[in-house]
Parts: structure tokens; C-alpha cells; sequence
């Protein structure tokens, strides 16, 4: 486990980073928002979004030993995970937040789409960053 120490503490860690640089440079200048309530929640908002998933799959890297070589599997596992990932918490989200509507409805409305757009997103992501952070072998 000490091999992937490097990939668990980077990995997350590099697309809270990004992400919340990203949101807080989209982020739309607020009359009710300071600037520190701002980078706060941009700061949530891309744990929730990116982070999460990232450290599920390092997790997942790291239990199965994958090294810099599995491109395939990390493909994969990155893509599965960001599609259960952004299923369950988007319908959370719309249940939470917004109204109440079925799960079928929700895939109809967007939800399938924002899954396979998230989804492609943390498996191109994972595959460019993950292999240097992987051990070279076993």
C-alpha cells in the first residue's frame, strides 16, 4: 500500500484543485456572496462533483493493485464509478433540491446525458493523471 501513497494523496487532491479553480473562475459575481462564502462553496461544490469520485477510484486502483500499465482497467473502473457516481448523486441532488420526480423520469429529463458527459469526463481525467501517479509495478 505504500507504492499507491503518492496516487492517493495527489489524485484527489489535483482535481479539487482544478475544479474549484474552474468554478470559481465560471462563477458569476454575487451581490448576496463575499468572496470567501464563494470560494467556500466552489470549493464543496467540486469535492461533491469531482473529488469524490476521483478518491473512489484511487481507492480502487490501490486495493487492486493496479500499476501504470492497466490503462484499460482504469479506463473502465473510471467510467463505471463516474457513471454510478453521477446517477445516484444527481437524482439525490433532484430529489433534495429540487421536485420530486421518479428516477426514470429524471434519466429522461437530462439525467442520462449529465451521467455519460461526467462519466467520459473522470475516465479521460483518470487515464491522463493516474498512470503517473501508479507504481511501475506490483
Amino acid at each position: 500500500m505504500k507504492k499507491y501513497t503518492k496516487a492517493l494523496i495527489f489524485f484527489p487532491v489535483l482535481i479539487q484543485i482544478f475544479g474549484t479553480c474552474i468554478l470559481i473562475l465560471a462563477e458569476e459575481t454575487s451581490e448576496t456572496l463575499t468572496a470567501a462564502d464563494s470560494v467556500i462553496f466552489s470549493a464543496l461544490s467540486a469535492f461533491i462533483v469531482a473529488t469524490l469520485p476521483a478518491l473512489l477510484i484511487v481507492i480502487w486502483a490501490a486495493a487492486y493493485r493496479y500499476t501504470r500499465n492497466n490503462v484499460k482497467s482504469i479506463v473502465f473502473i473510471a467510467a463505471l464509478i463516474g457513471f454510478c457516481y453521477t446517477n445516484i448523486a444527481g437524482f439525490a441532488y433532484v430529489e433534495l433540491f429540487e421536485k420530486p420526480m421518479t428516477f426514470s423520469i429524471w434519466l429522461r429529463t437530462g439525467g442520462l446525458e449529465l451521467t455519460f458527459l461526467m462519466s467520459a469526463a473522470i475516465a479521460l481525467y483518470s487515464v491522463l493523471v493516474l498512470p503517473f501517479l501508479l507504481p511501475k509495478e506490483k
